[in-house]
């Protein structure tokens, strides 16, 4: 179960993030339009990854995904 996340379209992939389930949610998931298949994308430690968060914005822009803003815990605002 999953809400308050964001989806975005980027050609055949619908990607997903964040959102709130049994907590906050920081997992990054892409759906196949055309195979009907999830995988969720695991970022590397060292990269840059958005903390979990839920009542976000997010876009593409190229091939870029960005999230921003939202809250976490008890309704703490991400600037």
């Amino acid at each position: 179960e999953r809400t308050y996340h964001t989806a975005e379209l980027l050609s055949q992939y619908l990607v997903v993030f964040g959102g709130e389930g049994v907590g906050d949610l920081g997992d990054l998931w892409i759906f196949n339009t055309s195979t009907f298949k999830w995988n969720e994308v695991h970022i590397p430690r060292n990269g840059l990854q958005p903390c979990a968060r839920r009542f976000h914005s997010s876009a593409i822009i190229g091939n870029q995904f960005y999230v921003l803003g939202g809250c976490y815990g008890k309704y703490r605002c991400l600037g």
